[in-house]
């Protein structure tokens, strides 16, 4: 299958493009974005659509890959068989097909082998569309058991089965916690048999079309179901963890005037305190002991060196300590809270080479410069090591890594005011954000509250509310619309209105939602169709 018709078969969005500028992506090595950037001028596409084009030129060099591996090794089928496939289980299908009819008096021709892809095409198609999966525990006394109860037990639709619950399963069954079992639509894939066995019907004679079934689809067909699963999650979980990244570096520059930057790791540690100019230079440090009467210090500190804006990590292990520093700067200065992730990382270039600044000084250097310049920053360090993949470690980290950085090509080469923004998450002060929830006792379930987004999953957003503690803000209670992905409705950085559905005590667990109180919350697929079913049934007992 050349470049072109993988296009137009995979992603009809990137068909209509200029042939061009498809040509131009075809023949680009190695295949990267800034490759691709070099021979296309990034004002003739959209980012959206220099992202699609990036994904599809990798997928079509791995498809080529395949291709090549199958025919080698099947070197005896036709050249326009191969033109016929499109997934690489239609790769896989050719070696047993080719089993079956090895059992025939005389070779069969071509039509014999598209009738068989074709059976299993359609023998695909029917149980992605209609294959239901089961998550089955195996051993209730397993240590990590209760890890998986939101998915053992479960029956869900192939089609609308959220990435985050595939993955989930799949690390649930590879720690052998549980078994993943698929029911097919047996009876309609026995029809596919019927459809097309007639073209190889001189091998199969009187077989009945199930053993057909069985021994061309059923005994391969989870294998591959899985594997298109693994696929679409991962697919997913890379471009979510390539948007939270995007909120990251589209963060606009900070550099109008002076800052102080505060650094908090546990609540024994130093606290790192520095102020930068507006060029991000350190003008004046201070490495402070952790105590009670730390904030009266910075006070202090911050009297003798007067500045509007202080930047401090958006989590840290002390976080009773950094509450208690916020909640005492808050009344006078714009508290801005910057994601702490790689931190390890981004302040080694301050503690060595020239400036070899202590621990705590070289985090809230780095801290600070994350907020007065976020692409230049945030770009320094390898994004794989910021954690922003749900499920990373079943990830590619090399397909991970080159999408991270094509949002670093992107950002770099289109110029920021072209970029849609999205609010810093260190831009909201949080002197005006919910002034009467000083602890987590304050809250109540029905409260409306004032957050931001710190973080996206597959399951949810988490929302900085002003507590040491952040809300969970479900998939489910995202919108009153079905949302399959958080980056639909929010993205990190955003500043939302969201009320509390619950605050456990004891777990110290805050629910939140985002629906509208009191509207009726629309039915899954599933649920319609078992209504539909019901509605039916009730009609004919009439």
């Amino acid at each position: 299958m050349d470049w072109l018709e993988y296009v137009k078969r995979h992603e009809p969005e990137c068909a209509v493009l200029p042939q061009n500028i498809l040509q131009r992506a075809e023949h680009i090595e190695p295949v990267t974005l800034d490759e691709l950037l070099k021979e296309v001028d990034a004002k003739e596409l959209s980012p959206t659509h220099l992202r699609m084009l990036m994904s599809l030129r990798r997928k079509w060099a791995r498809w080529l890959t395949k291709c090549d591996e199958a025919q080698q090794k099947e070197q005896d089928i036709a050249p326009e068989l191969w033109a016929l496939c499109s997934h690489p289980s239609d790769l896989a299908f050719f070696p047993r097909f080719k089993k079956l009819l090895s059992m025939a008096e005389r070779p069969l021709g071509a039509d014999a082998w598209r009738a068989g892809l074709k059976l299993w095409q359609g023998c695909f198609q029917l149980a992605w569309k209609e294959s239901t999966l089961r998550c089955k525990g195996k051993d209730a006394k397993h240590p990590r058991f209760s890890h998986y109860s939101d998915v053992i037990g479960r029956q869900d639709e192939l089609e609308t089965l959220p990435a985050h619950r595939w993955l989930a399963a799949r690390r649930g069954e590879q720690e052998g916690v549980l078994s993943i079992q698929f029911d097919h639509p047996v009876n309609k894939m026995e029809q596919q048999v019927t459809l097309y066995r007639t073209e190889f019907q001189s091998v199969v004679q009187d077989r009945d079309d199930h053993s057909i079934l069985q021994e061309l689809v059923l005994d391969d067909i989870d294998r591959w179901l899985k594997y298109k699963l693994d696929e679409l999650a991962r697919e997913g979980a890379i471009e979510a963890a390539a948007k939270s990244y995007r909120g990251l570096l589209e963060q606009p520059d900070f550099t109008e005037k002076p800052i102080a930057a505060i650094f908090i790791g546990n609540e024994k540690a130093r606290i790192g305190a520095v102020w930068l100019n507006a060029e991000g230079q350190c003008t004046y440090q201070e490495n402070l002991l952790s105590s009670e009467n730390t904030h009266k210090t910075l006070l202090r500190l911050l009297k003798d060196r007067p500045v509007d804006d202080i930047v401090m990590p958006l989590r840290a292990s002390g976080m009773q300590r950094l509450r208690q520093i916020e909640q005492a700067l808050h009344h006078q200065y714009d508290i801005h809270r910057v994601r702490e992730a790689g931190i390890a990382l981004a302040r080694e270039n301050w503690m060595s080479g020239a400036y070899r600044y202590p621990r705590e000084i070289a985090s809230a250097i780095a801290l600070g410069r994350r907020f007065q310049q976020p692409l230049k920053e945030w770009s320094r360090i390898d994004p794989i090591k910021l954690g922003l993949g749900e499920y990373q470690e079943l990830l590619d980290e090399e397909d991970l890594r080159l999408a991270l950085k094509d949002e670093i090509a992107i950002c770099s080469s289109i110029t920021c005011h072209q970029a849609p923004k999205v609010t810093n998450i260190a831009n909201t002060t949080s002197k005006k954000r919910n002034p009467l929830v000083k602890q987590f006792e304050d809250l109540r379930p029905g409260m409306t509250l004032q957050g931001i987004v710190a973080n996206l999953t597959d399951f949810g957003a988490f929302v900085h509310i002003g507590l040491p503690e952040e809300g969970l803000v479900h998939l489910s209670e995202l919108a009153d619309r079905f949302v399959r992905h958080p980056s639909e409705v929010v993205q990190v950085g955003k500043e939302v209105n969201v009320r509390v559905l619950s605050a456990d005590r004891k777990t110290r667990r805050i629910s939140l939602t985002m629906r509208e109180q009191d509207k009726p919350r629309r039915k899954s697929r599933q649920q319609q169709k078992s209504q539909a079913l019901q509605n039916l049934e009730n009609l004919f007992k009439k």
